[in-house]
């Protein structure tokens, strides 16, 4: 993803985490990690812009490709949870 350097004023450390519930922390989506490489490295992205990395964890198992239209719609839909 690439945002306007606005997002990332000075001063901000490079990798954030977001836990909104401690006690789901280790489930997964419990935890919402990012980090901006383009603090530390402007060259990264065209000027005025930072380079964004979001993950959140999952178990493997709610990945494995099946040929499902369930899976393909799981497959589809989580990234945007993150947006």
């Amino acid at each position: 993803m690439n945002e306007r350097a606005c997002v990332g004023s000075q001063g901000t450390e490079c990798h954030q985490i977001i836990v909104e519930d401690w006690a789901k922390m280790e489930q997964p989506h419990g935890t919402l990690f990012l980090s901006m490489p383009s603090l530390l490295d402007a060259s990264l992205c065209p000027p005025g812009t930072h380079v964004i990395h979001a993950f959140t964890p999952d178990w493997i198992d709610n990945w494995k490709v099946q040929r499902s239209d369930a899976s393909r719609l799981c497959c589809c839909t989580a990234p945007n949870a993150l947006l």
